[in-house]
């Protein structure tokens, strides 16, 4: 048995040894990365309404969602519902909180005063595109 053997077992490796694995991780590890793209918190702002416009409908189909299996636990029924009530009075304090959200950017790109240059548009309509005729 040689002195430079980790251990009793015969198929371990010697000490002082790179393995092939090593190496590649090794190569890995130096090879340039391509740049990374810059981090954009904030969604441009022509884009903000469609985007609200979408969080929004989304939103009402799953409050729809949760209103429908609510009235079908009732109709089946199972007695408490209150998980899911509270689960759609959480969907629609989020929809608010979306909905405020946008209204203070625009009073905020209005330059903050209340009697603004331009009037912030109303937020779009909460049924998506279908709502608008």
């Amino acid at each position: 048995m040689n002195y430079r053997q980790a251990s009793s077992n015969p198929w371990r490796r010697l000490r002082g040894t790179t393995t092939r694995l090593q190496l590649w991780q090794r190569r890995l590890r130096c090879r340039p990365q391509p740049p990374r793209p810059p981090l954009r918190r904030q969604p441009l702002l022509d884009q903000l309404p469609r985007r609200l416009e979408h969080e929004i409908s989304r939103i009402d189909g799953r409050i729809r969602e949760l209103e429908d299996e609510c009235y079908r636990l009732v109709s089946e029924g199972h007695g408490s519902t209150l998980v899911i009530r509270f689960r759609i009075e959480k969907m629609e304090a989020l929809r608010a909180k979306l909905i405020s959200r946008y209204l203070q950017q625009q009073q905020n790109d209005d330059g903050g005063d209340n009697n603004g240059g331009d009037a912030p548009p109303s937020p779009p309509a909460a049924g998506g595109a279908a709502a608008v005729n």
